[in-house]
């Protein structure tokens, strides 16, 4: 009799045990990985928030003195999966110097 009711006890647990790890692994089978190691994110939009103004010096235009000011902009840029689309992070980046001539 004792045999039984510990069999009836481990077989419920084996049940019980089943039917929760099925759960879960239904759970997360529909779930992205994003490309693991090998991330599938890829830059989707670039947006330009500002343009930093990174000195200004003397040179000459058409053989005259003008001041040239140096700045760069600022872009912010937004990222998604390629494999499920979902959103990734954003970064900054910045563009290249550039100049300005001002007359």
């Amino acid at each position: 009799m004792k045999g039984l009711k510990r069999a009836k006890k481990v077989l419920a647990l084996i049940i019980v045990g089943t039917v929760l790890t099925g759960t879960m692994l239904t759970a997360h089978a529909g779930g992205c990985a994003h490309g693991g190691e090998n991330s599938t994110y890829e830059t989707y939009s670039t947006v330009t928030i500002g343009c930093n103004t990174v000195g200004s010096h003397q040179c000459y235009v058409g053989g005259e003195l003008a001041s040239c000011e140096l700045y760069v902009y600022k872009y912010i840029n937004y990222t998604k999966c390629r494999i499920c689309g979902g959103q990734g992070d954003s970064y900054y980046s910045y563009g290249p110097v550039m100049h300005q001539y001002n007359h």
